[in-house]
């Protein structure tokens, strides 16, 4: 495949006699730039026009063979590290932060970084496969991208992520898990949620648009607490909700994807928002904001109704967590959405923004073979 090299490093391998590094860089979803390379020196350079970085030689890094061809498949190769605890660790391969990270691999004349480089490829880091010391990166081309669905199907369920703030034709949900607080004097559309100045255990979509009261002083809604309800500011009608986050803390553990959650405001025993068949949070996530697994999530499976008083909740997560849990961990829990209309409709009264079609006829309609009535041919 045909590359462009700049002059000086032409010459240089014309020579025939060349020093030569590899180098990869990658730059983690993060935005955490870090660069490796097989010299026995740090190089300092910039390779694509984004700044100047240090290539650190590092016993750690290896690859496997490169492949490359000039057809549409994916090429790539593997990358293997040790999980060293300084540059490569657990929490950040466990937070996701190299799933789909950007990798660049070139050769640079080492005794001359000036001179320019020979880029070799460009993609992402596919799958990662973790081991007792290290870990195995498949580099993935950019040809996989040709490989990607582009467009939206028709499906009876929803095809929106829960809370996806997407525009234009493949815009998203659009049901905000953290709104902002009230402003007066404000444009609301149908979209805007918002909560109290002074939270509370709810939030308020906007029932019919309008503005909120721009008086001086601003006379803030007097706001209901029972979902449902409705209250005017202004021109706006906001309605009531429960909120989609709440804030607990873990009081008893049973394993990594089990254990009880506490001090959980507001009474979450009555609440029909979520997917009510598997509990509150169910379909959701946890997020863990200390501990061990600071900043990770999992989704929830089951979501049990409270015991004890104070009422405390049984959590259980779809996979483990990757770091053992303790009491007094504090969490955020998310409500879930299980994609279907009425839920999307009854729960978080956003059916005008559900990303499927729950009318449309499934295949079993569209094959059906007419028949004629009372046992006739139906020539």
């Amino acid at each position: 495949m045909a590359r462009t090299i700049p002059g000086a490093l032409q010459t240089h391998l014309d020579t025939r006699r060349t020093s030569l590094a590899f180098c990869l860089k990658i730059t983690r979803v993060d935005g955490t730039e870090l660069g490796f390379t097989d010299h026995d020196l740090p190089l300092t350079l910039d390779a694509d026009g984004a700044g100047a970085i240090e290539y650190s030689p590092s016993i750690t890094f290896n690859r496997t063979s490169q492949t490359e061809s000039d057809q549409m498949q994916v090429n790539g190769l593997d990358l293997e590290c040790a999980i060293d605890g300084s540059i490569f660790t657990e929490q950040d391969l466990a937070g996701g932060l190299y799933d789909g990270a950007a990798a660049l691999m070139f050769y640079v004349n080492w005794a001359s970084t000036g001179d320019g480089i020979v880029k070799l490829q460009r993609g992402t880091i596919g799958v990662v496969d973790r081991a007792d010391f290290g870990f195995k990166a498949e580099f993935r081309s950019l040809a996989q991208n040709l490989q990607t669905a582009i467009g939206a199907q028709y499906a009876p369920g929803c095809r929106s992520p829960f809370g996806d703030q997407g525009a234009g034709p493949m815009r998203g949900c659009r049901f905000k898990l953290d709104p902002p607080a009230w402003e007066p004097g404000t444009d609301y559309g149908e979209t805007d949620q918002v909560i109290p100045t002074v939270p509370n255990d709810y939030q308020y979509k906007v029932q019919v648009a309008g503005t909120s009261d721009g008086s001086s002083p601003a006379n803030e809604p007097t706001w209901p607490t029972t979902p449902g309800d409705t209250v005017t500011d202004g021109t706006v009608t906001w309605v009531c909700m429960r909120r989609a986050r709440r804030a607990g803390v873990v009081s008893a553990v049973t394993s990594r994807k089990q254990f009880t959650v506490g001090d959980i405001a507001g009474d979450l025993a009555a609440n029909t928002g979520g997917t009510k068949s598997g509990g509150y949070f169910a379909a959701g996530r946890v997020i863990f904001t200390t501990g061990a697994n600071e900043g990770l999530s999992q989704e929830i499976v089951a979501f049990t109704d409270p015991t004890g008083s104070p009422p405390v909740y049984q959590v259980t997560t779809f996979l483990p967590f990757p770091f053992d849990l303790s009491p007094l961990d504090e969490v955020t829990l998310e409500v879930g959405c299980d994609h279907t209309f009425a839920v999307c409709r009854d729960n978080f009264l956003n059916w005008k923004n559900y990303r499927g079609e729950p009318y449309v006829p499934g295949e079993d309609v569209v094959f059906q073979i007419k028949r004629a009535p009372n046992g006739g041919s139906g020539k």
